[in-house]
């Protein structure tokens, strides 16, 4: 992880993202991109929006990470994806929140579609959100039935503290797990176990009859104190009907 990218709309949630994001860097020795995408191209906002971040990027440097502003203008939803390609970031950094700060209001099912849109790992935080001391040591990891979930693994490992835990959560909504669920539990456990990385399988019964699988999910969550939930944002064939919504 070289670069990481921190979406700045300037709510209180902006204190949350510069928050994770020094940790992360400085943790993975990585620089951070500070973006902020504008609706207008008139420079006299430009220069307006940088003013407000320089802070930002101040506090950083000062914590020992290098930082860099970098400002876009056009359709939030439209030009985030293609902008933060061009930045060559490994990861990016969101803040979730309700309707205040600039236009995106990135709440709800908003923030989906933009996690969606964007071809890098993504990291969601929110304004109740606590960095844990000694970084992403528990960490909750739901299998699901996605025919590349490797590229999963790959990316929880990344971002998860080395002396951590992985619990690897199938939920039996039938009698019998599928079997790409199965071969996703077994794919889990093999990886897991060669790069000497702490796991525990959970198998649970449906508790909670629900559509999906998230309201059980959460149950588990709130219960063992989870650092770092991670998730696809794609659904999975299987999943197709109610898999948006569940996430």
């Amino acid at each position: 992880m070289k670069r990481i990218a921190a979406l700045i709309d300037f709510t209180p949630t902006t204190d949350k993202v510069v928050e994770f994001a020094k940790n992360i860097a400085k943790e993975k020795d990585a620089e951070i991109a500070l973006v902020n995408i504008t609706e207008s191209a008139e420079e006299k906002e430009l220069l307006a929006v940088k003013e407000k971040m320089i802070p930002y990027c101040k506090a950083l440097t000062e914590a020992g990470v290098t930082c860099k502003i970098e400002l876009q203008h056009g359709s939030f939803f439209s030009v985030v994806p293609s902008f933060l390609d061009k930045l060559h970031v490994s990861m990016v950094i969101i803040g979730t929140h309700g309707k205040r700060g600039l236009k995106q209001n990135l709440f709800g099912s908003n923030i989906l579609k933009l996690v969606k849109s964007i071809r890098i790992p993504s990291l969601v935080v929110q304004d109740n959100s606590h960095w844990p001391a000694g970084g992403f040591t528990n960490v909750f990891f739901p299998i699901a039935s996605h025919s590349k979930f490797e590229m999963k693994i790959d990316q929880t490992q990344e971002l998860m503290h080395q002396g951590g835990k992985v619990s690897l959560y199938a939920i039996y909504k039938t009698d019998m797990l599928d079997e790409m669920l199965k071969k996703n539990i077994k794919l889990s456990e093999n990886i897991f176990k060669e790069r000497k990385i702490n796991y525990e399988v959970i198998e649970e019964e449906v508790q909670l009859y629900s559509v999906g699988y998230s309201r059980q999910s959460l149950v588990y969550v709130d219960e063992h104190n989870v650092d770092l939930i991670s998730i696809m944002s794609q659904v999975s064939k299987e999943n197709k009907f109610f898999g948006n919504a569940d996430k």
